[in-house]
């Protein structure tokens, strides 16, 4: 037992050492490899982070422009959707000489010019509504709710075990007795698919029906069969019918009691019909139409003037916003990240460092630290470099004189003004004066689209030269930024981003996928140098387990001469 010493943690009884002291220190004095790895894990940390926080900026300014730009637009589920500059309603302004008969806008791709536009007929559905409150039978003063059973509406002669079946414009409602309430017909009747809304406003105490769609093809017929041949008459529907006491509203203007015959009828909606610019009869099922690229919301029937052109004013502040904002602020930042200088003297702090601080020197010590980690990054200067590259180049397919920005009064910035490369200025009375010449022109040098993706990895070089070509300065701008958001991906992973980036291009991460396994370059780093803290605080274990050890056999073995010593003279104490 003697010999079981818990040697980690000694004392030195015998010696009069201050062993844990020692060791610690020795310890310490090894544990160099150790605070290199702990730092250089550190950095790398904080260089993923603030890629991260790069490609942050880069997938903002693409989403955002792409929104103040009308290039995109969000679903109702929160989906983005790239559009092409010919959908956008900013380029061109429109008059209307009456715009109670329509009100128009113009897509960017729509001509200049007055256009003669006559509404002969309005689109329309069907409707129709109960022509009188729809009351209890227990109590003819209280209008029915929607948990009221169909059985406890007056006059319906359905018990709680009656069925209820039939079909609206052929399909099927079913399953339906007289215990079941008011909201449950509701929902039957909207979600059968049959292209009707069923309503109920219980203040008024009256149903609702409406077509969801207008024009001829959308009606509203009730049957007792799926063929739409056989009325209602002398079934439990006929008895609800009657009971909702509705009128239906036929697209001619008259109404009609909803009976078990009329209910048969086909009543369809009707088209809306309409000439423009000499193209006589069209025809549309809605009343927003869009003929040669300008888009109308017919009010009423009439004749008016719909009167397009070119907005200069908006397309000035939109370029304008686009590059000498937004553009060139995401380059100031960019720059300012390649071109931070590193201060060697400031490294991670190590544990011990740490302990003998407070927290705020701390934090100014890693914000000093963190500088200048992306110091000439080439991941980014190759981006940059790109950019101010693909802005002198001529976009292909465009008229000689306006084919490149400088052409169009948009020019890169002297560096002798303060600028940095690639970052625009733009000679506004030169922009104008083309939009005035040449709109179409303009236009497309700046957001010409191109389907394909440039960013593929698959292209060839002269592929992606091709495309580049085919495509305009802000597409290219786009394009190079994807291209730079992908080798930052490479690099530091995607972290909190993965949503602004798809909103991008949902296949982004592809190639980070199928070629890296989603494990980018420093998190490969970080979890190497996990690996080599473990095994060096492993071995600093061993060698600590080692000193102990040592000690431990100095204090037994001076702890034995102490008490030689002492038995020693114990005896010649004895003696005398």
């Amino acid at each position: 037992m003697a010999d079981q010493v818990n040697y980690s943690r000694i004392s030195g009884l015998a010696s009069g050492l201050d062993i844990d002291s020692i060791v610690k220190s020795m310890i310490k004095a090894e544990s160099y490899r150790l605070n290199k790895y702990k730092q250089a894990q550190t950095k790398d940390e904080w260089k993923q982070d603030i890629y991260r926080t790069v490609n942050s900026d880069l997938g903002n300014f693409i989403v955002n422009t792409r929104k103040d730009l009308g290039l995109s637009s969000t679903t109702a589920t929160g989906i983005n959707i790239n559009k092409s500059i010919s959908s956008v309603t900013w380029v061109n302004k429109t008059t209307v000489s009456d715009e109670t008969v329509l009100t128009a806008t113009a897509n960017g791709d729509a001509a200049a010019g007055k256009y003669s536009v006559n509404v002969t007929q309005l689109a329309t559905g069907v409707t129709a509504a109960s022509s009188k409150a729809i009351v209890t039978s227990a109590d003819p003063t209280v209008k029915v709710g929607t948990a009221t059973k169909l059985s406890e509406i007056k006059d319906i002669n359905i018990t709680g075990s009656d069925t209820i079946t039939f079909y609206i414009n052929g399909k099927e409602i079913s399953g339906l007795t007289g215990d079941s309430t008011v909201q449950d017909l509701l929902n039957k009747v909207n979600q059968s698919g049959a292209g009707i809304k069923m309503t109920y406003d219980s203040g008024l105490g009256r149903f609702f029906i409406a077509t969801t769609s207008t024009g001829s093809s959308y009606g509203f017929q009730v049957t007792s069969d799926a063929n739409r041949t056989t009325s209602i008459s002398g079934t439990k529907a006929e008895n609800l019918f009657n009971a909702l006491s509705l009128n239906i509203n036929r697209s001619d203007g008259t109404v009609v009691t909803g009976n078990a015959d009329n209910l048969k009828e086909l009543n369809n909606g009707t088209d809306a019909i309409y000439d423009f610019a000499g193209a006589t009869g069209l025809t549309s099922s809605s009343n927003q139409v869009t003929v040669n690229g300008i888009n109308m919301d017919f009010k009423k029937t009439g004749s008016v003037t719909v009167s397009v052109e070119t907005d200069i004013d908006t397309i000035v502040t939109k370029i304008k916003k686009f590059f000498e904002e937004d553009y060139n602020k995401l380059l100031d930042g960019l720059y300012a990240k390649i071109n931070e200088k590193a201060d060697r003297d400031y490294q991670p702090l190590t544990d011990d460092q740490k302990e003998a601080m407070k927290d705020d020197d701390i934090k100014k010590w890693e914000d000093k630290a963190k500088q200048g980690l992306l110091q000439n990054d080439p991941t980014i200067s190759s981006m940059l470099y790109s950019i101010r590259d693909m802005l002198y180049e001529p976009v292909s397919g465009v008229d000689s004189k306006y084919n490149t920005l400088y052409k169009i009064g948009i020019e890169t910035k002297s560096y002798f003004d303060g600028g940095k490369p690639g970052q625009i200025e733009i000679d506004e009375a030169k922009l104008r004066q083309a939009l005035i010449e040449n709109p179409d022109a303009v236009m497309s040098v700046l957001f010409k689209n191109s389907d394909a993706d440039y960013t593929s990895k698959s292209l060839t070089s002269s592929e992606r030269s091709s495309i580049k070509e085919q495509t305009g300065i802000v597409g290219r701008i786009y394009n190079e930024i994807i291209f730079g958001i992908k080798g930052i991906v490479d690099q530091a992973g995607y972290g909190q981003e993965e949503d602004v980036l798809r909103n991008v291009r949902s296949n982004i991460f592809i190639d980070f996928v199928t070629e890296r396994s989603s494990i980018s370059y420093l998190s490969k780093d970080i979890t190497d140098l996990k690996k080599r803290i473990a095994d060096e605080q492993d071995s600093l274990k061993r060698k600590e387990d080692m000193y102990y050890q040592k000690f431990t056999a100095m204090e037994k073995a001076i702890s034995q001469m102490n008490s030689q010593s002492a038995w020693l003279a114990q005896q010649f104490g004895t003696g005398q």
